[in-house]
């Protein structure tokens, strides 16, 4: 995790905590950072702040699984299964939905809200001049940085 210039880098989740990341999707509803880790069985969501894990599902019938966050539920599902999973913000199991489908390769949640955010940046590239690209940065008094683009000729 960074600010979106690069700065300020954290590591989340290292190698001894995972296995190998099947997705991940940020769940809105709590801020959280939410994995699927096919290797290890299970999927869980790390709170970017206080770095905390917990675990949505431990489940031995979990191989590569897909994930997507709704409005309060996180969804999840088994490549090549007919069902699609899920919880709520609480980790209370919710019920299964069925499909009629024989492969399935993303799984997406369209929700009812659509979240609005206000970005100096959006409008006129934040002011910042040309060569340079506006990026939010919270940490600055202004709300924005302007970075230099780093242009790259492939001859």
């Amino acid at each position: 995790m960074s600010n979106l210039d690069g700065s300020e880098r954290q590591i989340l989740i290292e190698v001894p905590q995972t296995g190998f990341i099947d997705d991940m999707k940020v769940f809105m509803a709590t801020g959280e950072l939410c994995y699927a880790d096919g290797p290890r069985k299970k999927i869980q969501c790390i709170d970017t702040r206080s770095k905390r894990i917990r675990s949505i599902i431990n489940s031995p019938n979990i191989t590569f699984p897909l994930l997507s966050v709704g409005d309060e539920q996180l969804f999840w599902m088994q490549r090549g299964s007919n069902t699609i999973e899920s919880s709520d913000q609480y980790s209370v199991r919710q019920k299964p939905i069925y499909y009629n489908m024989s492969w399935v390769y993303n799984l997406e949640a369209v929700t009812n809200v659509c979240p609005m955010f206000h970005s100096e940046c959006a409008i006129n590239n934040g002011g910042c001049q040309k060569d340079t690209i506006c990026l939010l940065s919270p940490r600055d008094p202004s709300g924005k940085t302007c970075k230099q683009v780093s242009t790259y000729r492939y001859d």
